[in-house]
């Protein structure tokens, strides 16, 4: 009994030791400490930052007066409602001119994450069980990041205070510290939490180009939200330590020539320098800076860090492999990364295609069929006749016409834009494709499913090939190798409501179930590889793509 003993005693000595080496402790230039917890392969700060101080030892101006804060075009912190005694539980709220400033807030060996690092973060819980549902698919690992106490309760199962004891499985310890108002109050304590990325938020709408992009959760959310908020409000700072920068690359867009474009997107720079960034292709997988053909791309980032690259000396009905890559310097070193691969076959018959709004969609050639690259978005018909654009959830429901519906949601930090039809515009006699096109048909569907291997395998080789703006996890199979460049748009139920952005892409296709109100159509989830066939409701609103007549 008494070895048995001695024995446990030992094992929790271990386990303890093990822990607190795993959460060493790093300080700021205060002098404030941290401890820190490694998710994946990142590091993170356990606490929210607090210090007074940019790296450089100038002090980060503390603004009390809420006129003065709202007026603030430089850099500055305060405490929750201007009580010292909040900043040790929650830290310190910054504008996000702190947050951008060159002096830098994090500590040495750590920057602000990054709207990307969040995303990297999101990825690594989706796919290793993190979801409070266990489910693989789903945006519902709030409860894994958030703190045990603080936050006030909820009813919604599976929410962050809906059980407080199931809450931090990573450790990350997230609090709901709240936020200061653009016009200088302090709201949402113990409610919710929101971080600064450090990226700008870059939009052609001008009553937002002053905003950043940011992280929010609440007591009542399963996941964490995403959205923007102008310069002068005050949220909470999170820090991950430096790496690699990660990249994506995106998918191959063919065009005639002998040329083809791709591109990437950096989306978490590690707090290193990019130096520079391209593509490189090969006809052999995982090809090389060093080894293989590629395009050096100027620096020249804008603030979603996205660039395009050509691909040039492509020969006809040949199978490329593609890479986006960033030479990055840190410190004394210098490496290059590299993003996912994309496959393509590359054929000239491929030429572009204008619908009557002047809309200009690439193509694909995939077996004997030519295929619009992207989904249709006219407002009108080939004869110029307009689609009647429907918001309204009610009248969507009762339509026996042809309409249309343009929804927005906010994809990373950045709206983005899809389309929906129902039915009843996918089969009026004015015509919905581009001359010399038209919807297809489900034998037409059948036909390509048939040449990408059938219904099991098609869905992933027509999947764009990564989650960062596009298809949610996991991404079963993803490679893209078809070209089509299938995206998860979701679908307009019967009753109005968007639904499944992000885990379906759902198509029209112009072909009458035998049952009436019923139609073909075809659809493709982020957890599997193949690619379904469901009669549906003529008003639902779904996706079109096109073939060529």
């Amino acid at each position: 009994m008494k070895k048995s003993l001695y024995f446990y005693l030992l094992l929790v000595s271990f386990i303890v030791v093990s822990f607190e080496v795993k959460s060493s402790k790093i300080k700021d230039i205060d002098g404030n400490e941290y401890h820190t917890v490694t998710i994946g392969e990142q590091t993170w700060l356990v606490e929210n930052l607090k210090t007074t101080k940019y790296r450089n030892g100038d002090a980060i101006t503390n603004v009390t007066d809420s006129v003065e804060w709202r007026t603030l075009t430089t850099g500055a912190q305060c405490s929750y409602n201007n009580d010292e005694m909040n900043v040790k539980k929650y830290g310190r709220l910054y504008n996000w001119h702190a947050v951008n400033d060159v002096r830098n807030i994090a500590p040495e060996g750590y920057h602000v994450a990054s709207f990307g690092d969040w995303k990297i973060l999101e990825d690594y819980l989706i796919a290793n069980g993190y979801n409070y549902d266990g489910k693989n698919v789903g945006r519902n690992y709030a409860q894994s990041l958030a703190a045990s106490t603080d936050w006030n309760t909820s009813k919604r199962l599976g929410s962050i205070g809906n059980n407080l004891s199931k809450n931090n499985t990573t450790g990350l310890t997230v609090l709901p510290g709240g936020m200061r108002t653009i016009k200088g109050q302090f709201k949402h304590l113990n409610n919710c939490g929101c971080w600064w990325s450090s990226e700008m938020y870059l939009t052609k709408e001008p009553n937002k180009i002053s905003n950043a992009p940011l992280i929010l959760m609440f007591n009542e959310s399963t996941s964490n939200g995403y959205s923007n908020f102008t310069k002068p409000v005050g949220c909470s700072v999170r820090c991950v330590k430096d790496s690699k920068p990660t990249l994506t690359t995106s998918s191959v867009v063919i065009s005639t020539n002998s040329t083809a474009t791709s591109g990437g997107k950096i989306y978490a720079d590690g707090g290193c320098k990019i130096i520079s960034r391209g593509v490189c292709w090969s006809t052999s997988s995982k090809p090389t800076v060093k080894l293989d053909t590629k395009t050096i791309e100027a620096n020249k980032l804008d603030s979603s860090e996205r660039f395009t690259s050509s691909i040039t000396g492509l020969t006809n009905n040949k199978t490329y492999h593609v890479r986006a890559y960033a030479t990055y310097s840190y410190g004394a070193i210098t490496d290059v990364v590299y993003g996912n691969e994309q496959r393509f076959t590359f054929n000239s018959e491929t030429i572009s295609v204008t619908d009557i709004d002047g809309n200009v969609y690439h193509t694909v050639k995939i077996g004997k069929q030519i295929w619009m690259v992207e989904n249709l978005k006219t407002t009108r018909y080939q004869d110029g006749s307009f689609i009647t654009n429907v918001p309204d959830n009610a009248i969507w429901s009762k339509l026996t016409e042809g309409a249309r519906y343009v929804h927005n949601y906010l994809s990373e930090y950045a709206y983005k834009y899809v389309w929906f039809y129902n039915w009843f515009a996918v089969n009026d006699p004015r015509k919905l494709a581009p001359k010399g096109w038209h919807v297809a048909t489900d034998e037409e569907w059948t036909t390509l499913i048939e040449f990408l291997g059938g219904k099991d395998d098609a869905g992933g080789k027509m999947k764009q090939a990564n989650t960062v703006d596009g298809w949610e996890r996991p991404n079963t199979n993803a490679t893209n190798e078809s070209g089509f460049n299938a995206l998860p748009e979701g679908c307009r139920t019967n009753d109005g409501r968007v639904v499944a952005c992000g885990e379906y892409g759902m198509w029209w296709s112009a072909t009458q179930y035998s049952v009436l109100p019923f139609a073909w159509s075809r659809f493709i989830a982020t957890n599997h590889s193949g690619i379904g066939r469901e009669s549906k409701q003529l008003t639902l609103g779904c996706s079109v793509r096109c073939v060529k007549d």
